[in-house]
């Protein structure tokens, strides 16, 4: 077991902290093994009774505000301490002279001081409604990109759709000018044969001619049906 966490119960049993009347060393010596290990070192080695204020010390504090008393900021002691000395000198009037004089300064210094913080607390209002601004356009960004991010995705996905369809219409239109083709390749009775030898129109049979483009929108026609009806 950590000494270091049983000092730190001891401590805070020491100072009249109630919760710690229920703890062990066992229960705290978890946080040793943290970053705050070395505030609750200082804080053990720090904190006693001699600087802890008692439950009476408090009462007899907030009884003093209620009744109005002007109580001596802790810099305001100590300054008129460092002054102590001037009580040993002979002279009362100086002394007392010297005495207002510092009390004077101290509450030109306390209104400066006054107004300082005035000053920065109408900073912090500033900075805070602009922090405000600041994380309202973050979220505002970080909504425009998830949206972009999901139209990215569904016109992504259309798009292949569509180029699955296109590349399904071109299969189509290749096999349909394919027959187109093959009908100029192909004969189906002897007296469909091509003549090659004709040179002019007037040497042409035109019942030849005539049977040939029968055929051929017969043929096309057939075609153009299959391909909407596989569409």
């Amino acid at each position: 077991m950590s000494s270091d966490a049983h000092h730190f119960v001891e401590t805070l049993q020491s100072i009249g902290y109630k919760p710690a009347k229920q703890l062990t060393p066992s229960l705290v010596e978890w946080m040793f093994d943290t970053r705050t290990t070395p505030f609750l070192v200082w804080f053990s080695n720090s904190v006693s009774q001699s600087n802890v204020l008692r439950p009476e010390e408090i009462t007899e504090f907030s009884k003093l505000e209620e009744d109005g008393v002007r109580i001596l900021e802790a810099d305001q002691v100590e300054k008129i301490l460092n002054f102590s000395d001037l009580f040993n000198d002979d002279s009362e009037l100086e002394s007392q002279e010297i005495l207002r004089n510092k009390m004077y300064e101290l509450k030109g210094n306390k209104k400066l001081l006054q107004e300082r913080k005035e000053a920065l607390l109408k900073r912090r209002h500033l900075l805070s409604a602009r922090l405000a601004s600041l994380k309202n356009n973050f979220f505002r960004a970080e909504n425009s990109q998830k949206n972009g991010k999901q139209s990215y995705h569904e016109s992504e996905q259309k798009a292949q759709v569509a180029n699955n369809s296109t590349s399904a219409s071109n299969g189509r239109l290749k096999e349909s000018v394919n027959l187109i083709n093959s009908l100029y390749e192909e004969s189906g009775s002897p007296d469909l044969e091509p003549q090659d030898d004709a040179v002019f129109l007037s040497q042409v049979n035109l019942k030849h001619l005539q049977k040939l483009e029968d055929r051929f929108i017969q043929e096309v026609t057939i075609t153009v049906k299959n391909s909407f009806l596989r569409a």
